[in-house]
């Protein structure tokens, strides 16, 4: 199966104009790259700081 019919995330992003961060994994990149998502995640909360907003 091709990538982009697989994963239609590119098609998603031009239509919404957003850029998204991508991590290389299995299935659950919760599972297969632990500390790469953790780190994502980490500086999205750095950015929006403790109220969330």
């Amino acid at each position: 199966m091709r990538r982009e019919r697989a994963h239609p995330s590119a098609a998603a992003r031009t239509r919404l104009g957003i850029v998204a961060d991508e991590i290389r994994g299995s299935h659950c990149v919760a599972l297969s790259r632990p500390e790469a998502l953790a780190s994502i995640l980490i500086g999205y909360a750095n950015e929006v700081g403790p109220t969330g907003v």
